[in-house]
């Protein structure tokens, strides 16, 4: 018998999300970042994951100067750790 995510013990444990290109992320900013991770940290705590990587797909935004300010950003948005 099939169990629903919450009476599963062993629930996900890693969620890779990738979506939108570098200039997208740039545009979305700090505070935007913030709202969209909390919102993804909700989303997949209901399923019971415990990791969740995101990354941009290829794209606008990919050359050099577009991806300093990408990291720029990371370093100011909550709960964020690059490996």
């Amino acid at each position: 018998m099939a169990r629903s995510p919450e009476t599963t013990a062993d629930g996900l444990v890693h969620v890779v999300v990738c979506g939108g290109t570098p200039a997208e992320w740039v545009e979305l900013g700090v505070g935007g970042w913030n709202r969209r991770f909390t919102d993804i940290a909700k989303g997949v705590a209901h399923v019971g994951a415990r990791w969740v990587t995101v990354f941009p797909h290829h794209g606008d935004g990919d050359d050099a100067d577009s991806l300093a300010e990408l990291a720029s950003q990371y370093e100011q948005v909550d709960k964020v750790e690059q490996i």
